[in-house]
């Protein structure tokens, strides 16, 4: 599973981070798990629009907003934790200007045409 994260991730970031916080999703707790993590605090911070000066906050004010956004207990069901990843991907692709290997494409196996508009992905970019 490591090895498929570090080869995807050659290709796109954005695919290793969706497919390491899939596999520790059921291993988080705590806010602190996910600040603690560089890669997941990548995930968190994309998945909701937060910018790099994130991490220059208060940590127990960061642990605080992990909460507000996301609600942990959700990481535990398989299907929410998709949708969270479905997000994500959609967002880090915004984000970073990945059209010609969109994490989004790559992790649902669709082509260039994978049928997901600009103004999908802008209504799930405002989305908290």
């Amino acid at each position: 599973r490591q090895t498929l994260e570090e080869e995807q991730g050659e290709n796109n970031n954005g695919v290793r981070l969706a497919l390491y916080f899939e596999r520790m999703a059921k291993t988080i707790t705590s806010a602190y798990d996910i600040l603690g993590d560089k890669a997941l605090l990548d995930f968190f911070r994309t998945s909701f629009s937060l910018p790099q000066e994130f991490s220059n906050m208060d940590v127990d004010k960061q642990a605080e907003l992990v909460k507000k956004y996301m609600n942990l207990e959700d990481l535990t069901d398989p299907e929410k934790v998709q949708k969270m990843i479905n997000k994500f991907t959609a967002l880090y692709d915004l984000e970073n200007d990945n059209s010609s290997s969109s994490a989004l494409s790559i992790l649902t196996g669709g082509g260039a045409s994978g049928g997901i508009s600009a103004d999908l992905l802008y209504s799930m970019s405002q989305y908290r």
